[in-house]
């Protein structure tokens, strides 16, 4: 178990935050970095080899999609913001870090639905869902997912929370 230093709450081993007070407690001090290698060839020297230049190419920056959640069960569809990173799961009183997706109005609690579930992030153009150390799994069409780890997913695919079933559309 992982003790936050702020208020003591026991915590299972891989939390990033303390869920009752939201202190992190994961250190990045593990985070370093290397000195890159001196180049081999000068600048001058690649220059003056050729008279001609690569034309430029502009890459155009994808499209974020649209995020729109279809409740299989219920056939409800949510529509999320235009925010970048959602969370999902559900609240119950007195909980002190709330998900940005409140998914208890769709029987979440019985369904297996953790307070703090997943995680949803555009990033580039795609989107990224990760299991936040759920109790009860994520799976992604089906295959189960590895908690704390970010896996790509595609308009039509079916992130089960638990045994709620939600699939993701996505517009661009």
């Amino acid at each position: 178990m992982i003790l936050c230093p702020n208020c003591h709450n026991k915590e299972l081993p891989g939390a990033y935050f303390c869920g009752e007070c939201g202190t992190q407690l994961i250190s990045l001090e593990f985070l370093n970095t290397r000195m890159i290698s001196k180049p081999t060839e000068d600048i001058n020297d690649v220059i003056s080899g050729s008279n001609s230049f690569p034309t430029r190419k502009v890459l155009q920056k994808p499209k974020d999609p649209n995020i729109s959640l279809h409740l299989v069960e219920s056939g409800k569809v949510i529509h999320l913001s235009d925010k970048k990173d959602f969370t999902l799961g559900r609240a119950v009183e007195g909980q002190s870090i709330l998900p940005d997706v409140d998914l208890s109005a769709f029987d979440a609690f019985s369904l297996g639905v953790s307070r703090m579930h997943v995680s949803l992030r555009i990033f580039n153009g795609d989107v990224y869902v990760m299991d936040l150390g759920s109790s009860n799994g994520t799976k992604i069409n089906g295959q189960k997912i590895v908690q704390h780890v970010e896996y790509s997913i595609s308009h039509g695919d079916l992130v089960t929370l638990g045994r709620l079933k939600v699939q993701v559309l996505l517009i661009t």
